[in-house]
Order: C-alpha cells, then sequence, then structure tokens
C-alpha cells in the first residue's frame, strides 16, 4: 500500500527493498503468481482456495498451512481481521530478524514459484 512521499522519507528501507527487487517476478507454471498476503495467519497460513476460491493446480502455492517460524510474535487484533492467506507479514519479519533473504521468504510461503528477473 502506498503510503506516500512523506512516509518514504521516513522508511527509506521499503524504498530500496522496492528499488532492489524492481524487474523481478513470482512465477508458478510460468506465470505471475496471485501474491497474496496477510497482516497475521495466526501462526498457520490458509487455503487460498477456501478463502478466495483460487482453487486448482495453478494455485497449488496458496494451498496454506504454512507455519510461521518460531518466536513468531502474533496479535489477536490483526489475527481476527486477517485473511490469513499467502504470506504471513509477521512471519515473514521474523524470517528477516533470522537472516533469511527476501528470496527464502518468497520461497518458504510460496512453494514451488520461481523468482525471476525480467529486467
Amino acid at each position: 500500500m502506498y503510503k506516500g512521499y512523506n512516509f518514504e522519507l521516513r522508511a527509506s528501507k521499503i524504498v530500496d527493498a522496492n528499488e532492489f527487487t524492481t524487474g523481478y517476478v513470482i512465477d508458478f507454471n510460468d506465470k505471475p503468481i496471485v501474491a497474496a498476503y496477510s497482516s497475521d495467519s495466526g501462526g498457520v497460513t490458509k487455503s487460498g482456495c477456501e478463502v478466495f476460491k483460487y482453487c486448482g493446480a495453478d494455485y497449488i502455492y496458496l494451498n496454506g498451512g504454512i507455519k510461521d517460524p518460531t518466536n513468531t510474535v502474533h496479535n489477536q487484533d490483526k489475527i481476527l481481521i486477517s485473511h490469513g492467506v499467502g504470506m504471513s507479514a509477521v512471519g515473514a519479519y521474523q524470517m528477516a530478524r533470522g537472516g533469511n533473504s527476501w528470496e527464502e521468504i518468497i520461497e518458504y510461503y510460496y512453494k514451488g514459484v520461481d523468482i525471476k528477473k525480467y529486467y
């Protein structure tokens, strides 16, 4: 979500990350994925088929059942309003704090995907 230029000034690491990943696409079976993510899965991601009707072979990377890493801090209020499909923001944050790369985090939450640089 874009929060405006003033936010960019205060959060330069987000801007740097965006610029660093420019040109990358996450594919599954040579098609760009639906990169669903939620603020907090509650500990285990939910099925994209059950929640959003993303069903079938093209969406098996959203099957759910991916556990957040140990020591992930969950927020009950965010769990209640979160759909829980795809990457868990709090789980991804915990992985990044533990030294995992952005590619490792994506491949952990979206099983079977390819990360390709197109330009």
